[in-house]
């Protein structure tokens, strides 16, 4: 609920107690509800279905200890404004004082909240029309923990379901189909004394988009933790030297089904039926077995949309990280290190690749993909105090790698044009030579040692001159090759850091990134669009080639050899890492200011964003990607300022 809409603060007192003490042994079961004339809606839920439900899974006593709870909980909290003077806003709250998920400590709550001024009710007329229809619970979870001497233990055992209406369909076939998922999750925790740590997690989802026998996934997960600084032999002379040390390994397994919205992927092939008529598109058009076309006499046709897969089943993805947490120098300086490992296996692929084109069979997807994904993360902080100055400076850093190793993938006539084995996402280019001019030819042949291969277009200054990979004497689709890295960075850094000095405060934070380049589409290279009436970008008309500027980064601007002057190569493959300064602020305080004496505190500050930026890509912002029709352009980056002023009574 939104409690900053209550206005009296003794209601959102005995709201925040009531909220601790009654509505989180319940569990999660905030929803939402419209404010209403005359009265600020909090909290809404409901009892019925909870109760049916319970009684249906033999859960229909108190559990003692336990906090049996669900999403649709049984009462209705809101504040109702009584236009009276001198009588503040009524707290009142639905309630089943009968519901056998409330606990003793939870009718002791109850009895505090009813003696404090709050409303019980079961009856539904002191809240008419807040009500509506009853739905079915999406979680309900059951939680246990214990002490006994050092050792603690706890459990959870979880139920959840969902359904979306209206859900995306790739395949446009079955949007007015709802979308369903359950599933059930179990964890069981130990620790001894806070120095060894066990966890154990198991869930068991299912999904609509498999068939019976595949439609259930098990995923298990268990972690290990090991604190060293809590150990007897850590003595006060280690501890003032590394404070605090923790040791840290997990293994666990996930599941996916999502596939670009594609569903029930394990059903027979959809068919779509065509009236017979007489269309450009073959794909459209009906049959004129033993008639005659121009006549008209066109039969009705048949095409097979989607082909089924009975054996698709769930991807999976097995995860390690081992890492650990630690503080140094009295906990000046923390330390904190995580490297994982991640397998995913059984990616759902296209199989269009392997079927023979003459069939016109549609392609289906299949359990068949891998790819391998490793990196680590760092992260440090320095935090001290002199005098009266106190100051934070904390840098990090991660990188992350993937490998494919499975993809379905024909073998490709030349090794350089296999994608397995390679990130995913990395770019396929033509080997740029050089942008043609005098004496192009000769480089050409004194380098490769062959003639310059035909190009395929009457080359004119400034012109691509692509080079010939597979030594056939002509540029085509097989000259391509893997060059550079993804649009995703592999090397990601951060640093924060923070100066407080009397009344005065200070505080930045850097960003960067290395190890991308983007491949610049369509907005740069169709320079003034396909109709040739869009503006040109100033950037590319300065680093275009003309006579004047021959060492340009890009071809010349043209309209006979646009298409080969724009082909993916390296000519609008782009360096983009950058560093960049994302915030500053800067700040003073007053602290009761005499000025002013019903003032606490008055604080002045100014505050500015993305004010510098470090990149050798200047043709828009370097965090955006390429400017393709999927993704459009990315208004450039804006400097923002703000000054302001926070008062305290």
């Amino acid at each position: 609920g939104n409690f900053n809409q209550c206005s009296n603060p003794e209601t959102i007192e005995r709201v925040g107690r009531f909220f601790h003490e009654v509505v989180i042994p319940l569990g999660p079961l905030v929803r939402a509800v419209p404010e209403r004339e005359g009265r600020v809606a909090i909290l809404e839920s409901y009892a019925t279905t909870i109760l049916a439900s319970l009684g249906t899974w033999g859960w229909g006593s108190r559990w003692g200890d336990f906090a049996l709870a669900a999403n649709l909980a049984p009462y209705v909290l809101y504040e109702e404004e009584i236009a009276r003077d001198g009588i503040p806003p009524t707290l009142k709250v639905l309630l089943m004082p009968d519901c056998p998920v409330l606990t003793k400590k939870t009718f002791a709550a109850v009895e505090e909240f009813q003696r404090d001024g709050g409303i019980i009710a079961a009856d539904e007329k002191l809240v008419p029309g807040l009500l509506p229809d009853l739905m079915l619970p999406d979680d309900l979870f059951s939680d246990y923990a214990r002490k006994f001497g050092l050792h603690n233990v706890g459990a959870l055992l979880l139920y959840n379901q969902s359904k979306t209406y209206y859900p995306w369909d790739s395949d446009g076939l079955y949007s007015s189909i709802p979308m369903g998922y359950v599933g059930l999750v179990g964890r069981l925790t130990y620790d001894y004394d806070l120095r060894y740590m066990i966890d154990f997690n198991i869930g068991r989802n299912g999904s609509e988009n498999f068939a019976k026998g595949k439609r259930y996934g098990t995923f298990p997960s268990f972690s290990f933790g090991w604190i060293p600084s809590n150990e007897k032999f850590w003595g006060p002379s280690l501890k003032k030297a590394i404070g605090y040390l923790k040791l840290r390994a997990s293994w666990g397994k996930v599941g996916n089904d999502n596939t670009n919205g594609a569903r029930f992927m394990y059903l027979p092939g959809a068919w779509s039926f065509y009236s017979g008529h007489m269309s450009g598109n073959p794909l459209n058009s009906g049959t004129n077995f033993g008639t005659n076309p121009g006549s008209g006499d066109w039969l009705q046709a048949a095409k097979e949309l989607t082909a089924g897969n009975p054996d698709v089943t769930w991807e999976t993805a097995t995860k390690i990280n081992v890492g650990l947490d630690s503080r140094f120098i009295n906990d000046k300086l923390s330390l904190y290190l995580d490297f994982f490992w991640e397998d995913r296996k059984d990616i759902l692929v296209s199989n269009a690749a392997l079927l023979p084109a003459v069939t016109s069979l549609p392609s289906s997807y299949v359990n068949r993909g891998r790819v391998k994904n490793h990196g680590y993360e760092v992260s440090m902080a320095w935090e001290d105090k002199v005098g009266d100055l106190t100051y934070r400076i904390a840098p990090s850093m991660s990188f992350a790698r993937n490998k494919i190793i499975d993809m379905l993938e024909v073998p490709p006539m030349y090794d350089y044009l296999a994608r397995t084995g390679l990130p995913v996402g990395t770019h396929f280019v033509y080997e740029l030579f050089e942008y043609y001019n005098e004496g192009t030819e000769e480089r050409y042949e004194a380098q490769y040692g062959k003639p310059m291969p035909d190009q395929g277009v009457a080359l004119k200054p400034g012109d691509c001159v692509y080079v010939d990979l597979n030594d056939d004497g002509v540029v085509d689709a097989n000259d391509q090759h893997s060059f550079g890295y993804t649009d995703i960075p592999e090397l990601n850094y951060s640093l924060n850091g923070t100066l407080q000095w009397k009344g005065f405060d200070f505080s930045m934070t850097w960003v960067a990134a290395d190890h991308v380049n983007r491949l610049l589409n369509t907005y740069y290279r169709d320079q003034f669009g396909s109709t040739n009436t869009s503006a040109l970008n100033q950037w590319i008309a300065d680093n275009s080639w003309t006579e004047d500027n021959q060492t340009a980064i890009l071809p010349r601007i043209s309209f006979s050899n646009r298409v080969h002057n724009n082909r993916d190569s390296r000519a609008w493959l782009v360096d983009t890492k950058y560093a960049r300064l994302k915030n500053v602020e800067v700040g003073y305080t007053f602290n009761k200011p005499k000025a002013v004496p019903m003032l606490n505190s008055v604080r002045f500050y100014l505050t500015g964003q993305n004010l510098l930026t470090f990149t050798d890509f200047k043709g828009n912002d370097p965090e955006a990607d390429g400017g393709n029709y999927q993704y459009g352009i990315k208004y450039p980056m804006t400097r923002v300022f703000n000054l302001g002023m926070k008062v305290n009574f």
